[in-house]
């Protein structure tokens, strides 16, 4: 029986320190899906639709209960660690151990978490869906932290600058140039991101063909002239009008028109405008 008491109480240490580990873990996860994500995830189904679901109702609850789970699983792990090394060797035992436990902790921890993170997509809301048990298991010891968080809130409420969810035009244009490093964005794409970002400084007045500059072509044009016009202007589509510009009926997309141009007649479609028009 003498021996039978530690070695309990030491499965118990590591019992802790391995659900530490896993509350770390879904936590980082978590963070780094990002609530975006996780709301897109709700569409899917089975349980990541389920987990995702129960995420959204609450996202800070959650989190605060996996916070009070890893302060419980430290708390006992070191409670315990101080327990058997005064039992071994006096104070100066129960101090080594609880210190050496101690650092474990954070080892496992911190590797627990990098490594969910950098695999959140495929581990987050599995992991919730399994550990949804263990978390609602600390969900008393969190009452405290979720009544005191929530006074913090009302007494300072969270400025617009200040939403870990608003994503600035500096951020983006930051992941661009970190893109282009890597070589996961190319140079085409990132000038296309970056003109994406100026839009909001443009009026629609800037991006407007004047009415007279516009290419378009009568419904009715012969079906020759209208690849001769197309080559020249070289636009991937343009409106149809039938009378006047202002009467548009249609659009003429060019790859329609040169594949019907290119077969043999009767082979690829009625030789016509009308035929083509979408």
């Amino acid at each position: 029986m003498g021996e039978q008491g530690p070695s309990s109480l030491w499965f118990a240490v590591a019992a802790c320190v391995l659900v530490g580990g896993l509350c770390a873990a879904l936590d980082g996860a978590l963070r780094a899906l990002g609530e975006a994500r996780i709301r897109a995830a709700r569409e899917d189904v089975g349980a990541r639709a389920i987990a995702a679901s129960y995420y959204m109702a609450n996202p800070r609850r959650l989190h605060t209960r996996l916070l009070a789970g890893r302060v419980m699983c430290l708390a006992c792990a070191s409670g315990l660690s101080a327990y058997l090394g005064s039992q071994w060797a006096g104070i100066v035992g129960g101090v080594a151990v609880t210190g050496a436990v101690t650092i474990l902790y954070g080892l496992i921890a911190e590797s627990a978490t990098r490594f969910a993170s950098r695999r959140a997509t495929g581990l987050a809301l599995p992991l919730l869906a399994k550990l949804r048990v263990l978390e609602l298991a600390f969900a008393p010891f969190a009452v405290p932290l979720v009544w005191v968080g929530g006074k913090i809130d009302r007494a300072f409420p969270p400025r617009p600058e200040d939403d870990p969810e608003r994503v600035t035009e500096a951020d983006v244009e930051n992941l661009i140039e970190q893109g282009e490093e890597v070589g996961s964005i190319t140079q085409d794409h990132a000038a296309m991101l970056r003109a994406v970002l100026d839009f909001h400084d443009m009026v629609a007045r800037e991006i407007m063909v004047p009415r007279t500059q516009v290419v378009a072509l009568d419904i009715h044009t012969d079906f020759d002239k209208a690849v001769a016009r197309m080559s020249e202007e070289g636009h991937s589509r343009v409106p149809l009008f039938d009378g006047q510009i202002d009467n548009v009926v249609g659009v003429l997309v060019t790859k329609d028109l040169f594949r019907v141009a290119t077969q043999a007649p009767g082979k690829g479609g009625e030789r016509s405008l009308e035929a083509l028009a979408r």
